[in-house]
């Protein structure tokens, strides 16, 4: 999963709406998964807080539509949000009772990852993929996964155009960025997914169907009460959510 470039910060939330902005960012944490945001308003006033962001659910094929076909992918992908209380060295998880969905919002990026195990489609032919997501909310972090062996330029890339034309190259050309032997880096790359550059000119936010900005709702999820977020996209390829 792809983990947004975090900040160690402190948050002040405004209005008793949920709406939150940063304040006094500190040092980035070296480890998104463990960033966390000391509250002095709203909700969580005077608690440091813990995010973390998982898929539970991927868009696999366009429901009764042909692969071409641009209208939205089936099932919608779904996200989970999870707070944390951090307690010195340890923490807590948030029970729903705790949290108030009002004012929570989610919204998104979307940038495509190309993976040996995601081909692009080739004409004629069928296209496996596997989808992996994370998405920022307003107080959000999420744990990486890695992804291999593939990796691509996306430098120069520009939102609508198509996938397929992306420039492939293989994974060692970016398994080292400090070799002198590697090709130039592109500028705007926003993460890592193991030896795959995220670059911001790779957006395809366009290509999801509907509202960037989603309000979570609770739902009941392998016999507890969880806190989600859905989203729609209508390509069919691999991305993360960021």
């Amino acid at each position: 999963m792809y983990a947004p470039r975090s900040h160690s910060r402190h948050i002040e939330e405004y209005g008793g709406r949920g709406g939150t902005f940063p304040h006094h960012p500190q040092q980035m944490a070296d480890d998104p998964s463990s960033s966390t945001i000391c509250f002095v308003r709203g909700q969580f006033t005077g608690k440091v807080i813990r995010s973390e962001l998982c898929e539970i659910q991927k868009a696999d094929l366009g429901r009764k539509y042909a692969r071409v076909d641009r209208r939205p992918l089936d099932p919608p992908p779904v996200v989970k949000l999870k707070f944390f209380e951090v307690l010195g060295s340890s923490e807590r998880e948030l029970t729903f009772e705790e949290i108030q969905i009002l004012g929570l919002l989610c919204t998104v990026d979307l940038f495509p990852v190309i993976t040996s195990e995601s081909p692009l489609e080739s004409s004629g032919g069928k296209t496996s993929h596997k989808k992996s997501s994370s998405a920022s909310s307003i107080t959000s972090v999420s744990s990486s996964t890695h992804y291999s062996p593939i990796s691509y330029d996306t430098h120069g890339y520009t939102p609508g155009s198509s996938v397929q034309n992306l420039p492939l190259t293989s994974s060692s050309a970016y398994s080292s960025r400090y070799s002198p032997h590697s090709p130039p880096v592109p500028s705007d790359i926003v993460h890592w997914c193991g030896s795959v550059p995220i670059t911001e000119s790779s957006k395809m936010t366009d290509s999801l169907v509907g509202a960037k900005f989603v309000q979570p709702q609770f739902i009941d999820y392998d016999g507890s009460r969880a806190l989600i977020f859905v989203f729609s996209a209508s390509k069919q390829v691999s991305f993360v959510f960021s």
